[in-house]
C-alpha cells in the first residue's frame, strides 16, 4: 500500500537537485481513534522551472552525448498529472492543481486514513520517479487517553545536482526561490511534548524539515 501511494515527495525531491525551488506543505488533523485528515501541497517554482525548460535544450545525455528531447512545458506535465493522481490515493481523497503565489503543483486531501497512508498520500499523486523512499514512516498509537506520534521524513538524499546530462549551469538558479517547508500535526487534545525542532502550539505541533536531513518526528497529545 505504501508503494502504491507514494513518490509525489519523490518527485519534488529530484525538482529540488535541479532548482531548490519547492513547497511542502502538509497539515494533518489525528482523530481520536488515530486516523488521519489532512491537506498537503507539493508544488514547484514557476519562475525558476519556466527559467529551466528554456535552458534544457542545451542539455545532453553523458551516456549518449546527444542532446535531450524537447519535453512538455512543466504546467502541462502537472496538469496532466493532476488528471491521473486520482487512481493514485487512498479513497475518499482527491486531488486538484495548485496555482497560487508563483508556485504550481498539485493539493492534495485526505480523509480518515491510516497513518502510515497519510504520510505518503502527500507524496504519491503524478510521480515520474517511482516509490518514495519506505525510510517515511509514521505510526499514531493511541495509550490510554494520549496519543503517540513517532515518524521520520526522509530528505537525506535531496539537494544533489544529479548527473546525468550536461549542459547549462543550474548553480545560478539555486535558491533564486527558498524552499517553504512545513510539516504541522493536530490533536483533538492538548500537545503535551515534541521531538527537537517541533514548534508546540495548543494543540498542534509544526517541524520545519531541512532538505538533506531526516526529519525525525515524535509528539505525545492528549485523546481528547
Amino acid at each position: 500500500m505504501r508503494r502504491k501511494i507514494s513518490a509525489l515527495l519523490a518527485t519534488a525531491i529530484s525538482a529540488f537537485a535541479l532548482s531548490g525551488c519547492i513547497k511542502l506543505d502538509m497539515d494533518m488533523k489525528v482523530r481520536a481513534d488515530t486516523k488521519v485528515d489532512g491537506t498537503m501541497v507539493v508544488a514547484f517554482s514557476e519562475e525558476t522551472m519556466k527559467a529551466f525548460e528554456g535552458m534544457s535544450a542545451g542539455l545532453v545525455d553523458k551516456k549518449s552525448k546527444t542532446p535531450t528531447t524537447k519535453q512538455k512545458s512543466f504546467e502541462q506535465q502537472t496538469k496532466d498529472s493532476v488528471k491521473n493522481a486520482q487512481a493514485k490515493l487512498p479513497k475518499g481523497s482527491t486531488v486538484k492543481l495548485y496555482k497560487k503565489d508563483g508556485w504550481i503543483g498539485q493539493e492534495i486531501k485526505i480523509s480518515g486514513v491510516d497513518a502510515a497512508t497519510a504520510l505518503n498520500a502527500g507524496t504519491s499523486a503524478g510521480s515520474t520517479t517511482g516509490p518514495a523512499s519506505d525510510a517515511n514512516k509514521l505510526s499514531i498509537v493511541k495509550k490510554g487517553d494520549t496519543l503517540e506520534l513517532n515518524g521520520e521524513l526522509d530528505l537525506a538524499g535531496a539537494g544533489g545536482t544529479g548527473d546525468s546530462t550536461e549542459g547549462p549551469d543550474m548553480s545560478a538558479m539555486m535558491g533564486a526561490t527558498k524552499p517553504e517547508l512545513r510539516v504541522k500535526f493536530s490533536f483533538p487534545g492538548k500537545v503535551m511534548s515534541a521531538s527537537k525542532g517541533g514548534t508546540i502550539s495548543g494543540n498542534s505541533v509544526t517541524w520545519t524539515p531541512v532538505f538533506g536531513k531526516k526529519l525525525v518526528m515524535k509528539a505525545v497529545a492528549k485523546a481528547n
